[in-house]
Parts: C-alpha cells; sequence; structure tokens
C-alpha cells in the first residue's frame, strides 16, 4: 500500500497487510511506556555479556516472527484508539515495504513493518509526550521545532544507520533521534530511561541554543531520565579504573563516544555533578541558566547570574561530590 492513510486501529484496516504481530501486554510491550530498543546500557562489555545481549536479540526476534501474523486483541486495539485521541494523533499511515507513522502537531513516530510494530511506535510516543511535559513544568517551554524519531528493525540497521554501538540509546541528528529496535529495550528493562533521556538531550540542546557544556547536557539529562542508579550500578563493572575524573577528561569523553567504559565513567561523573547541584542549590538556578542562554547570554553569563558567582566556582562546587557505589 502507498499514500492512503491507513487506521492500524481495526484488525479489518491490516487484513491485506502483515498482520500485526502480538506479545503486546504484559509479556512484550506496554501501552502507553515507549518500547524503543535503544542500548543494553546494563550489560557488561566483555564476551560472555555480549552473547547474552546477543541471546536476547534472538529471542525477540524469533518472538516476533513467531506472533507475525496473529490479529492484535480488542483490547489491545481500543487503548490504541484511546491513545490516538489522548495524543492528539492526526497521521497515521502505514506501507507494506517501510511500516508506519504516527504523528501529530509536534512529534512523528516512524515504526518498522509488520508484526505490533504500531504499539511500539505507541509505546515510544507515550514516553516522548510525557518527557515534553516534564520540559514544559521544568522550563516553562518547549522546543517550538517539529521532532522526528525512528525506530530502527534491527541492530544490524542501527549500527550502519547511525555508526553507533549497542551501548549508545540513540543518535541524534538535527531534529530527527534514531533509536534501536523497539522490543529489546524495553526486555533490558530501560525503556522508561533511554526514550526520554534522548529527547531531554535533544530538548535541552534546542532550549539552551546549543550553548549547554558537554558535561551539564548529559549530566541533566541523565538526571531527568532517572539514569542515575543505571549509571551507578555500572560503574562496578571497572573496579581497576579511576571512576572520578577532572573536567576536561569528562566533557573530551562525553564528545568522542567512541569506548563504552569512557563514556559510561565520563556519563556517571556528569550526572553526580548536576545531583550534587541540585543538592546544593535547588532546581532553579539549573533551569534559570538554561532560559538564559536560550535568550542569548553565554555559558558564563548565564550561570553566573543564575548562580551568584562564578563558571569556575560553579564547576568547582559540582565537582566537590563524592563518588557511593
Amino acid at each position: 500500500m502507498s499514500g492512503r492513510e491507513v487506521p492500524v486501529w481495526t484488525n479489518r484496516s491490516r487484513r491485506n497487510m502483515r498482520r500485526p504481530r502480538v506479545g503486546f501486554g504484559r509479556g512484550m510491550v506496554r501501552l502507553g511506556a515507549a518500547v524503543v530498543v535503544l542500548a543494553a546500557v546494563g550489560c557488561g562489555g566483555d564476551d560472555e555479556r555480549e552473547a547474552a545481549d546477543r541471546a536476547r536479540e534472538k529471542s525477540a526476534y524469533e518472538m516476533e516472527k513467531k506472533h507475525e501474523k496473529t490479529v492484535l486483541s480488542e483490547t489491545v486495539l481500543d487503548s490504541l484508539r484511546a491513545m490516538k485521541v489522548r495524543f492528539s494523533i492526526t497521521r497515521d499511515e502505514y506501507w507494506d515495504d517501510k511500516g508506519g507513522v504516527l504523528a501529530n502537531e509536534y512529534l512523528e513516530v516512524w515504526y518498522p513493518v509488520g508484526g505490533a510494530t504500531v504499539t511500539h511506535g505507541m509505546h515510544a510516543f507515550g514516553l516522548i509526550v510525557s518527557a515534553r511535559d516534564a520540559v514544559q513544568n521544568a522550563f516553562g517551554a518547549v522546543p517550538g521545532e517539529r521532532l522526528t524519531v525512528r525506530c530502527a528493525q534491527t541492530m544490524a540497521d542501527y549500527t550502519k544507520d547511525t555508526g553507533k554501538e549497542w551501548w549508545r540509546y540513540g543518535r541524534i541528528r538535527g531534529d530527527e533521534i534514531e533509536f534501536q529496535p523497539v522490543p529489546t529495550i524495553y526486555q533490558r528493562g530501560l525503556d522508561r530511561i533511554a526514550v526520554p533521556r534522548e529527547y531531554y538531550l535533544w530538548a535541552l540542546g534546542k532550549l539552551s541554543a546549543g550553548r549547554l557544556p558537554a558535561w551539564w547536557l548529559e549530566g541533566y539529562a541523565s538526571l531527568l531520565s532517572g539514569e542515575g542508579p543505571v549509571l551507578r550500578s555500572q560503574m562496578g563493572e571497572f573496579p581497576d579504573q579511576k571512576l572520578k575524573l577532572d573536567l576536561k577528561a569528562i566533557e573530551s569523553a562525553l564528545r568522542k563516544e567512541n569506548d563504552r567504559m569512557a563514556y559510561r565513567i565520563a556519563a556517571f561523573n556528569a550526572f553526580s555533578m548536576i545531583e550534587r547541584l541540585l543538592g546544593q542549590y535547588g532546581p532553579e538556578p539549573l533551569s534559570s541558566a538554561v532560559k538564559m542562554m536560550k535568550e542569548g547570554k553565554g555559558v558564563e553569563d548565564a550561570i553566573e547570574a543564575s548562580y551568584g558567582k562564578p563558571y569556575r566556582d560553579v564547576v568547582e562546587d559540582a565537582m566537590a561530590f563524592e563518588i557511593k557505589l
């Protein structure tokens, strides 16, 4: 099919397409919680952990193949229809050769061909809507740009398209985020962290006019998404490594994104810095500095105006965090 609108909210509407894969319920994908398979932040980098990661991915693929001709239940369809109204979705199309799209005024989510992938797309949609609401509450504004989200069909597709390794949740390029395959991140228990985190990275970049330092941007996104406990637990994977870095090393590792251990340790440091600032000063200076950057102030001026002290002193305060594993 091509071009014409295809409502996915009835089984009849898909009678000429590949049937939606079932597995959308407690055992696979929850409605309202985004099942966007991003990276396995909880997996280690050794051969045993990577083998287990591949096995989980294979299991998810086999489960989808097994159910790809099964029709979605009326209960699931009813929930999808309700969410379509709740999220003000005005575009709902599907093509046999490229999958489908769900869109409203500010968000467009593309999901892959077949199975219950419409439920994956809707799950991602819901998580991003919730993250957008959180940004509105924190900053009194959201980016005016329309965001496009693409959910990869397979990990091989994701790596080929983005150049990112398995341990990166997604790739942000302009006003587009590409995530790893949807079922995997749910199985890893990271859906409610990974999807919002990538949205926060995009939104904070927009709201600060791209001025936020890497440590602040990454650390704030980790804090808002609830990634802190994941990062803290991962530090146990690196017992022989120096876990507290200086600012230059943190920003370098975050920008390069070419080594899992270096990146995750740097991300933990960035999160810990923001967590300390929040504990010391509360949320208001964090938010007001971002707003000032959007209005045109430079990083140092915005932070000094928000915290009442020079940028270097704020960084020194942030770096005084203690590592507690």
